[in-house]
């Protein structure tokens, strides 16, 4: 099981029996036209903002960690990178503790591959037949917690539920 790291502090199991993150990209950039009338993008960054929530018989200890100022978030939600070919560069650190893993899809069959890290690329254990692989990695990230984006919920029975809404930094 995928557990979720602040720093170092471990959430344990049974704060967030039922852990959900999910992220969206932030991009800083504009459309613009070209004479000729075409459309593009012109991008000077991007950064993800992740929302994190759950809740379980226990608290979630968060007050253990501190969030005056940036904080390593170890994700539970893996980001993927697809390629035709047997590497692939993963662009940010990730996660030593549950390392890449990678599957080789042929049409509708899909097999699991070992994939061998040096460094921030993955070599990855051919199968025949395959038309692409997909090479799946828990990332870890800076992030801050802006001011107000922490929510406990004690409830006095046996639940109790946290969120967390963190930006890349």
């Amino acid at each position: 099981m995928i557990t979720l790291k602040i720093n170092d502090v471990i959430i344990p199991f049974h704060a967030a029996d039922d852990l959900a993150q999910s992220h969206t990209q932030e991009k800083g950039g504009r459309f613009r036209r070209m004479m000729s009338g075409r459309g593009t993008l012109q991008t000077h960054w991007s950064k993800y903002d992740i929302q994190l929530s759950g809740s379980g018989t226990v608290p979630a200890a968060l007050s253990s960690i501190d969030f005056n100022g940036p904080v390593l978030l170890h994700w539970v939600a893996p980001l993927s990178l697809s390629t035709q070919t047997t590497t692939a560069t993963i662009p940010m650190p990730f996660r030593l503790d549950f390392a890449p893993w990678c599957l080789a899809f042929n049409g509708l069959e899909k097999n699991e591959t070992p994939v061998n890290m040096v460094g921030q690329t993955a070599n990855i254990t051919p199968v025949p037949n395959a038309q692409y692989y997909v090479v799946n990695y828990l990332p870890i990230m800076t992030v801050i917690l802006p001011v107000g984006a922490e929510q406990n919920n004690a409830v006095y029975q046996a639940e109790h539920g946290w969120s967390l809404n963190l930006k890349e930094v």
